[in-house]
């Protein structure tokens, strides 16, 4: 994550304006159609999916508590954030993926009690995206610089489109996945995630999930000298469907670079919630 988000003021509330951009850039910034009822002890398929032309709203919610020190300063922060994400499916591919049409929609973030935004109502951003039915996810050919961060937020801050098993698996199996993925600024990060599937009922699935990301390279000194987030949570999934029916997520997230010329860190705790609208 590029701290500096292309700050170019200097002085502590340029510091301040440039390190919340940076948080909220990352908070908004993570099947087939049969209607079959799964047994709980088969092997069990868990895909996404989605019929074409086939619409998703999903209501989000984040909260971000901890301290961020700007030059050396710190200061308790609470963030917390509200919006949508909207996901259409464009066109079902011969392997099983989607092609898809996402729209992430912010409400003006609370921070410290205090609503932000002067007067604008909402934030939205709108990418093309390549999902495959384990998870993986890529922008399509073309896409602005702004896609690359909606993909990095969505797939790690909030843990909300968790990666799923290739194969099909049974009631109390776990998967590990493990990957190298770019990330907004041009940085790759690394990001294991550790899933068990813990129950099934009809066509409903509950997944836990626990994990990590980082940078997969670090750089000392550099404007994105550390980032790393731990967490984990539950998530339920409509097997029918192909679609995540809600997600919940907590964990800590630790960073330390620059923005401008000024030094900035943060450790803090996070919590996010995505529910998918009737």
């Amino acid at each position: 994550m590029k701290v500096s988000m292309g700050a170019r003021e200097s002085g502590p509330g340029a510091a301040r304006r440039a390190m919340l951009g940076a948080t909220l850039g990352v908070a908004i910034i993570l099947a087939g159609c049969s209607t079959k009822t799964v047994r709980p002890n088969e092997l069990t398929r868990i895909a996404y999916g989605g019929a074409v032309g086939e619409r998703r709203v999903w209501s989000v919610e984040q909260t971000l508590r901890g301290e961020i020190s700007f030059g050396g300063l710190p200061e308790l922060v609470v963030v917390k954030l509200k919006g949508t994400v909207t996901e259409t499916v464009v066109e079902a591919l011969p392997d099983g993926g989607r092609r898809l049409r996402q729209v992430w929609t912010v409400s003006p973030p609370e921070v410290n009690g205090m609503p932000m935004g002067g007067g604008v109502s909402a934030t939205s951003i709108e990418a093309g995206l390549l999902r495959a039915p384990s998870g993986e996810v890529a922008p399509l050919e073309g896409q602005a610089a702004e896609t690359d961060l909606l993909l990095w937020a969505a797939r790690t801050f909030g843990g909300f489109f968790p990666l799923l098993p290739r194969e099909r698996v049974a009631v109390g199996e776990r998967w590990t996945r493990v990957e190298t993925a770019p990330a907004a600024g041009g940085l790759e990060v690394q990001r294991t995630v550790n899933a068990r599937l813990e129950s099934i009922g009809g066509t409903e699935a509950l997944i836990s999930t626990d994990g990590s990301i980082s940078l997969a390279r670090a750089d000392p000194g550099a404007p994105n000298e550390e980032f790393r987030l731990e967490g984990g949570g539950e998530v339920r999934f409509d097997l029918a469907g192909g679609a995540v029916l809600a997600s919940t997520q907590d964990g800590t997230l630790r960073l330390k670079g620059r923005a401008g010329r000024t030094p900035v860190s943060a450790r803090a705790r996070f919590a996010s919630k995505m529910t998918l609208r009737p």
